[in-house]
């Protein structure tokens, strides 16, 4: 298992980014990763969870998404059960919020051993609050979290 940054080391190219965004902020985090890897497909999760079973052909499969109440949000939770992973030999997730604490990671990788799965990595991205109630809010920051071990 391995970082983000080691994919390109390792010769891992056009992964694909599943992305749910609510103000804009996940999607412009998606962006980004598609700069550093043109071959990068970003597909929007809210547009494929009237299928009963979504397949996807990556063999890296990265979700981007912000944490709503200290989780994923719905869709996100709702996508990841109908998603078919059968391709993916590595899987990330890479979530944006205001610093707030959250579990989305252990719901992910909950998900994902009913399918036989886990998180390989995942990341997140603390970012500047667009709430208006917090208006003494410390700016973005990157905070990292990964699991090694090949």
């Amino acid at each position: 298992m391995i970082c983000l940054a080691e994919l390109t080391k390792r010769g891992y190219y056009g992964y694909r980014s599943l992305l749910f965004s609510g103000t804009g902020n996940s999607l412009h985090v998606a962006k980004e990763l598609q700069k550093r890897d043109p071959e990068t497909n970003i597909i929007a999760i809210v547009g494929l969870l009237d299928n009963a079973i979504i397949e996807t052909r990556g063999e890296i499969v990265g979700i981007v998404f912000p944490i709503h109440l200290a989780m994923a949000p719905a869709p996100v939770m709702e996508f990841l059960k109908k998603l078919d992973l059968k391709s993916a030999d590595y899987i990330f997730a890479l979530v944006t919020r205001a610093g707030s604490p959250h579990r989305a990671f252990i719901d992910l990788d909950k998900i994902l051993k009913k399918k036989g799965k886990s998180l390989d990595s995942f990341f997140t991205l603390n970012m500047a609050s667009n709430d208006p109630k917090f208006e003494d809010w410390p700016p973005g920051n990157i905070r990292r979290n990964c699991k090694f071990g090949i």
